[in-house]
């Protein structure tokens, strides 16, 4: 993940953890989606939050990063309907 300023044209690698998306997998610390789950608050534009297996958060443009929840669950095969509960390991 980069950060791009346009005045100066330069680009600054942002990640949570160095060792991003083209190390193995054993290598990460952090597990992210394909596609990144990104959310700049509404409240406060300098505080960004990055979905991995942690929602994480920083305040400083991404230099610093804190993981502000519990590790989250992966959601298991075939439970990604509304309403399978079978599938999603809580069936009555």
């Amino acid at each position: 993940m980069s950060r791009f300023n346009k005045r100066t044209e330069l680009s600054q690698d942002i990640s949570p953890w160095p060792r991003g998306v083209d190390a193995p997998a054993h290598e990460r610390k952090y597990r992210g989606p394909w596609t990144t789950a990104l959310a700049l608050s509404p409240a406060d534009s300098t505080t960004l939050y990055l979905g991995t297996q942690y929602v994480m958060k920083t305040t400083d443009g991404g230099l610093h990063w804190e993981t502000i929840s519990r590790i989250l669950r992966a959601i298991p095969a075939g439970a990604q309907k509304a309403g399978d509960e079978k599938a999603a390991g809580r069936e009555s």
